[in-house]
C-alpha cells in the first residue's frame, strides 16, 4: 500500500504540475528560437537599425518604437554576453517566448484544455513569418505579446467585471502604442467589447479617470524622440524631432501617409485578398482548417465578434498599405487564427473517446510545423549577409566616405557605430544627391550627413555600394570604377593624355 498524502501534499503537487506546462513551453521554443537565432547583422533593411538603435538610445524611422528602443536598451545592457546585434536578436525571441505562454493563458480562459492551449502557442510559435521575426531584432514580437496581453487582460475583465482588471487591460494596450501604432487597429474591437460587456462602466468615473491618466502617462513616451534629438551626444538620428509638428508627423507616420489606403477596391478583389489568402495558407495551413471548426465553438459571442473585429480592422489596414515587406504585418490576424484554432482543436479532442491518446497525437500539430518550416527561417536569416559591408568597412578604414544604398546603410552603421569599425575618419551616408557628391569630388565642397550631424570633410577618397547609380555619376563626369563585390569608387575623371 502506498502512504496517504500528507496534508497539503495534493495542493502543492497541484501547483508544481501548473508550472510543467509553461515551463516545458519557455524550454522547447527557447531552444527552438535559440538554435535558429540569428547571430549577427542581416535580415531586413531595418533589422541593423533596431539592432544599435537601443542599446546606443538613437532615433529610429517613423513611427520611432520608444517602448521596443527602451527595452532593448536595457536589455542590452543586463545581458552581459554577446554582440549588440545578438542581444537584440536574443530579445526578439524572449518576447516570442513570453507571446507564446500568453497565448496558452488566453486559450485557458476561454475554456481550452491544458495539452491543447500548449501544442496550439507552439503550432503558433512555428509558423514561418512569426517565426522569422522571433530570431532577428524587430517589433513584430514584442507587438504579438502586447496583443496577447490586451485580448486576455479584456477577456479577463469580463469574467472578473473587476475595475482594476479592466484598468489593467487599457492600461498595457495604452503602452503598445509606443512599439507599433497598428495596435490602433484593434480600438474599434475593444470599444464594442466594452460596450456589449457592460456600457455602464464609460460612465464610472473611478473607471475612466484612471484609465485617461495612464493613457496620458503611456503618451509621454514619444518625448523619447525629442529628448534623443536636442542631446547632441546621440550618435545617430533618423529623423530628427525637435517641434510638435515634427513630433506628430514623426509619431503618426506621416511619411508613409501615401502608402496607406492606396488600392482601389478592384485591386483590393482581384489582387491583395488573393495574395493574403495564400500568405494565410502558407503561415497557418493547419492551423486554418482547425479555425473552421472552432468558430463553431465560440459560445461566447461577445469574445467571438472582438476577435472577429481585431481580425477584420487589422487586415484592412494590412491588404490597403502599399509597402515592400507587408508578411509580418498579417501576424496578428495569425494569432487569432491561432486562437480559433484552438478551440476548434480542442473541440476535436473532447469528442475523441482515447482522450488521453489524442492529447499525445495533438503534438503532432507543432512538431510538423516546426519540422516543416526550419530549413524556410535559416534560410531567411542569412548569417552571412552582412559580411561584405563588414569587408568594405575594414578595408576603407584610413579615412572614407561611403555613400550606400538602405539597407547596406544601416549595416554599415551598425559596424561603425556598435563595434567600433573603420577609424573616426570613415564617414556613412545615405541619399546624398548626385549634385552634391560630384561638388565634393571635383571641387572639395563638404557634405553634411543630417542623421549622424557630421560634416564630411573634403579629400577623402568616396565608395558607393547602389549600382544603380553608376550611370548617373557617370553623366555628372565622375570616374566610377568597380572596388570590390558591391562597391565601386568614385573619382574625378581624368582627361586623356594628348598625343
Amino acid at each position: 500500500m502506498t502512504d496517504p498524502p500528507t496534508p497539503g501534499s495534493t495542493g502543492g503537487t497541484v501547483r508544481r504540475r501548473r508550472w510543467l506546462a509553461p515551463l516545458g513551453m519557455t524550454l522547447l521554443l527557447g531552444a527552438v528560437y535559440g538554435a535558429t537565432l540569428l547571430p549577427g547583422v542581416g535580415h531586413l533593411a531595418d533589422t541593423a537599425e533596431l539592432q544599435f538603435s537601443g542599446a546606443l538610445l538613437c532615433v529610429t524611422h517613423p513611427t520611432g518604437y520608444p517602448t521596443y528602443l527602451l527595452l532593448s536598451h536595457a536589455f542590452s545592457t543586463l545581458v552581459p554576453f554577446g554582440s549588440l546585434a545578438f542581444r537584440a536578436n536574443l530579445l526578439s525571441a524572449v518576447f516570442s517566448v513570453l507571446a507564446g505562454l500568453g497565448l496558452r493563458r488566453l486559450l485557458l480562459r476561454l475554456g481550452v484544455g491544458e495539452g491543447v492551449a500548449v501544442a496550439t502557442a507552439l503550432a503558433f510559435g512555428f509558423t514561418p513569418t512569426f517565426w522569422r521575426h522571433s530570431v532577428t531584432a524587430e517589433v513584430y514580437s514584442l507587438h504579438a505579446l502586447f496583443l496577447v496581453l490586451v485580448v486576455d487582460g479584456f477577456a479577463r475583465w469580463r469574467q472578473t467585471r473587476r475595475r482594476r482588471d479592466l484598468i489593467l487591460a487599457c492600461a498595457v494596450y495604452a503602452v503598445s502604442f509606443g512599439n507599433h501604432l497598428t495596435v490602433v487597429t484593434l480600438l474599434p474591437a475593444l470599444a464594442v467589447f466594452v460596450l456589449a460587456t457592460s456600457p455602464r462602466v464609460l460612465l464610472d468615473w473611478r473607471s475612466v479617470l484612471p484609465v485617461g491618466v495612464l493613457v496620458a502617462l503611456a503618451a509621454l513616451q514619444y518625448l523619447y524622440p525629442v529628448w534623443r534629438s536636442l542631446d547632441p551626444t546621440t550618435p545617430y538620428l533618423a529623423v530628427e524631432v525637435t517641434s510638435p509638428g515634427a513630433l506628430w508627423d514623426y509619431a503618426t507616420g506621416a511619411s508613409f501617409r501615401g502608402a496607406m489606403f492606396a488600392f482601389t477596391p478592384a485591386q483590393l478583389l482581384h489582387e491583395r485578398i488573393p495574395f493574403f489568402a495564400r500568405l494565410w495558407w502558407e503561415d497557418c495551413g493547419p492551423l486554418l482548417l482547425l479555425a473552421v471548426l472552432g468558430v463553431a465553438r465560440f459560445r461566447d459571442r461577445t469574445m467571438a465578434l472582438l476577435l472577429g473585429l481585431a481580425f477584420l480592422g487589422n487586415l484592412l489596414f494590412a491588404l490597403t498599405y502599399d509597402i515592400g515587406e507587408i508578411h509580418p504585418f498579417f501576424i496578428p490576424n495569425y494569432l487569432v487564427t491561432a486562437v480559433v484554432a484552438g478551440r476548434g482543436l480542442d473541440r476535436v479532442v473532447s469528442r475523441a473517446s482515447a482522450r488521453r491518446g489524442w492529447l499525445a497525437l495533438v503534438f503532432v500539430l507543432p512538431a510538423g510545423l516546426c519540422a516543416f518550416h526550419w530549413a524556410r527561417v535559416e534560410e531567411a536569416t542569412r548569417p552571412a549577409k552582412a559580411e561584405p559591408m563588414r569587408a568594405l568597412i575594414e578595408e576603407v578604414r584610413e579615412g572614407a566616405l561611403v555613400i550606400a544604398r538602405y539597407e547596406e546603410y544601416l549595416q554599415l552603421l551598425y559596424f561603425r557605430l556598435a563595434e567600433g569599425r573603420g577609424g573616426p575618419a570613415v564617414f556613412i551616408g545615405h541619399d546624398v544627391p548626385v549634385e552634391e557628391v560630384a561638388a565634393y569630388v571635383e571641387r572639395d565642397r563638404p557634405i553634411y550627413l543630417p542623421q549622424l550631424r557630421r560634416w564630411v570633410p573634403p579629400g577623402l577618397p568616396v565608395y558607393g555600394t547602389k549600382l544603380s547609380l553608376r550611370p548617373r555619376y557617370r553623366a555628372a563626369g565622375l570616374d566610377v570604377e568597380m572596388f570590390r563585390e558591391g562597391a565601386f569608387r568614385i573619382g574625378r575623371r581624368t582627361a586623356p593624355e594628348s598625343r
